[in-house]
């Protein structure tokens, strides 16, 4: 894919308002300091799962030449400083020979630091769309909430909760592409209509392979079912006409004459013959007795 397909959005950065917290909520503690690097470590628990070498090495130049212009985020623990948001930005800074960072410490429970880590690169970080879904999947998990619920949380419609947690059922495969950005967020929700693994696999190199748009791949994905559903339906035909037969074999014997079922959809029609008064006469007290 090109240069300029490979963006993949705003990614977990536009969840949220524009203001990071420590504008929207001044307090005293907020204030930005500087600290030691050797006094700060990351944070395991955080959502961003890859760091891209040259981006980090682009930001690390940028550093030496601007300095950080977003402080990081810390929570003090083990006489040290664990980092909230802003792990790019410490590796960038290392990566600069910095000796120092600005940061702002915040005092965390252990409980809420998953959840505070969480909300905190959401609002500041331009996730990957993978590790946004991984973060509001923990996030529905840690705050013990529903998808409803973690949508007015973070200012988003449930329909955009949802659709990004989806992503996780895509298969790893899939799953790997747009963790290496090579694939964007569109294509990846197009691959979610198609059942088959294999299918969703080689699709997805398609749309590498051949540069796919995501109109393309979702006209190759409408065009695939399509076949697939003509594959299916004298399948099931089949298997319905049997069942049919069998209802006719039924009623047969239990009537003793000839009987047709007719079906269309989930209408149709059931035939009985019968071949004098008396017959007639016959089936109906044959039928009474079966309905008292």
């Amino acid at each position: 894919m090109s240069k300029k397909t490979k963006k993949l959005g705003k990614g977990l950065g536009a969840l949220l308002p524009d203001k990071p917290i420590y504008e929207q909520e001044k307090k005293v503690e907020d204030a930005v300091i500087s600290i030691k690097l050797t006094d700060i470590f990351p944070n395991k628990a955080q959502p961003r799962t890859g760091f891209d070498e040259e981006k980090l090495k682009e930001l690390s130049d940028s550093i030496k030449e601007n300095g950080i212009i977003q402080p990081i985020v810390v929570t003090p623990k083990d006489d040290k400083y664990m980092i909230i948001a802003g792990e790019r930005r410490y590796r960038a800074a290392k990566l600069a020979k910095m000796k120092e960072v600005p940061a702002i410490i915040r005092n965390i429970p252990e409980d809420k630091i998953l959840e505070f880590a969480l909300i905190e690169n959401i609002q500041r970080e331009d996730l990957l769309p993978i590790e946004e879904a991984r973060a509001l999947n923990a996030l529905t998990g840690s705050l013990n909430i529903n998808k409803t619920d973690l949508a007015k949380r973070i200012g988003k419609s449930r329909s955009y909760v949802s659709n990004m947690i989806r992503l996780l059922d895509l298969t790893r495969y899939v799953q790997s592409l747009l963790e290496e950005d090579k694939l964007s967020v569109g294509h990846a929700r197009a691959l979610l209509a198609l059942d088959d693994v294999d299918l969703v696999n080689k699709v997805a190199d398609d749309v590498i392979n051949k540069s796919l748009s995501v109109r393309q791949v979702e006209k190759l994905i409408k065009k695939i079912n399509k076949t697939v559903e003509e594959k299916e339906i004298p399948q099931k035909e089949h298997v319905k006409n049997l069942i049919l037969r069998d209802f006719e074999e039924i009623l047969q014997s239990n009537l003793k004459t000839k009987v047709e079922i007719k079906s269309n959809g989930e209408k149709g029609s059931i035939i009985i013959d019968f071949y004098s008064n008396e017959d007639l006469e016959r089936l109906i007290k044959q039928i009474k007795k079966v309905s008292e």
